[in-house]
Order: C-alpha cells, then structure tokens, then sequence
C-alpha cells in the first residue's frame, strides 16, 4: 500500500500542465516535482481534488527554482501561463 493519497486533479489543471510540457517547459521528471508539489499544502498530503490554482502555484515553484534567468522562452510564455 502507498504512503500517498490518491489526489485526483481536474481537467483544467491536467490541460495547464499538458501545456506546460507542450511548451518545453516541464519534462517528465519536472511534471513529477508539479504533481507532488500540487498534492501537498503546507507540506502535508492534500485530500480531495487539485485546480489549476494549485497546479499553477506548483508548476510556478518548479520551474523558478529550476529557471535558467536566460531562458527567453520561459520570460515570453510566463505572463501568458502564470497570469
């Protein structure tokens, strides 16, 4: 049995990060970091159901931490994925 709870994500959240990865931002690996990230508040397993508010409070923290601050494609696609 897993230590995880399941989490189910809404399909608004699973087209943001299909877009995401589209983008060449996120790969399979940093779709990983997301989900978790996603699935956690506080640093506690979340119980119900994650939006694209928490994919996108998630998908932001990956990919700042991880951000080459070169990365133009990153600059010109933030505004239009993170606003």
């Amino acid at each position: 049995m897993s230590d995880f709870p399941a989490v189910r994500i809404s399909g608004r959240a699973v087209r943001f990060l299909e877009l995401l990865h589209e983008y060449g931002h996120l790969d399979a690996e940093g779709l990983n970091r997301v989900l978790l990230g996603a699935g956690e508040v506080d640093g506690a397993p979340m119980v119900g159901r994650v939006d694209v508010s928490e994919a996108r409070r998630a998908a932001a923290m990956v990919l700042f931490h991880a951000a080459d601050l070169e990365n133009a494609a990153l600059a010109e696609d933030w505004p239009l994925l993170f606003s």
